[in-house]
């Protein structure tokens, strides 16, 4: 879990988010092609066209219908370095499911964080950055409180409670829906008008995560 983010924000200093984006919709896949080694979950081919028609729609909406843009799309050093920890966020979901021995998800989920700012923090000191914490001022100590509760401690504990329940391939599915919901929250928060041209990625992803989650 901290392997992913550590490969995102690195990444992130040598290549695009657009780039990242497009390179996460190979994730529900790998960890299906995961759980068919691991736990022996069939895939179906419906399911294997599906996974290609979700990367397809978010691609789709990644470069809002510019075919020519998604062919000249190229992998760099920072793509490379995504990869690995998209891989790491695989292999995370994977050993929820693996590793679950039935006991309370609270105290796991504190382990995994107290974990992964072990990690964290020997990357940090391995590659010597300083933490800035002067830059953080105004409305960022809103910004930062917002990604330490909500996009990490509620995330986390939703996220295993249900890799558990679910299965690690049906969690997975549902980041197609990623584009769908990130238009919604644009309309509704920004005022932003969604451009015709992104709609049929959007809906394609969403038919996919329900077919997904069906089968």
């Amino acid at each position: 879990y901290a392997g992913f983010f550590i490969g995102l924000l690195e990444s992130l200093n040598y290549t695009t988010t657009i780039n990242t984006a497009t390179l996460f919709t190979l994730v529900p896949f790998v960890t299906a092609l995961l759980c068919l080694a691991i736990f022996k979950t069939a895939i179906k081919q419906k399911q294997l066209i599906a996974y290609g028609l979700g990367a397809l729609g978010t691609c789709w909406v990644v470069f809002k219908g510019d075919m020519n843009a998604l062919l000249s799309f190229q992998l760099n050093q920072g793509d490379i370095i995504f990869l690995i920890g998209s891989l790491s966020m695989c292999c995370y979901s994977i050993s929820m499911k693996w590793l679950y021995r039935g006991d309370d998800m609270i105290p796991l989920v504190f382990c995994t964080l107290i974990g992964g700012s072990i990690w964290v923090t020997l990357a940090l000191l391995m590659t010597g950055q300083d933490l800035e914490w002067e830059k953080i001022q105004g409305p960022l100590y809103f910004h930062v409180g917002y990604l330490a509760i909500a996009a990490t401690l509620v995330t986390m504990y939703l996220y295993q409670r249900a890799t558990v329940d679910l299965g690690p391939s049906k969690v997975m599915a549902y980041s197609y829906l990623n584009p769908a919901v990130l238009a919604i929250l644009l309309i509704i928060f920004e005022g932003v008008t969604v451009p015709v041209m992104v709609i049929p990625g959007i809906l394609l992803t969403t038919v996919v995560t329900i077919v997904l989650q069906r089968h």
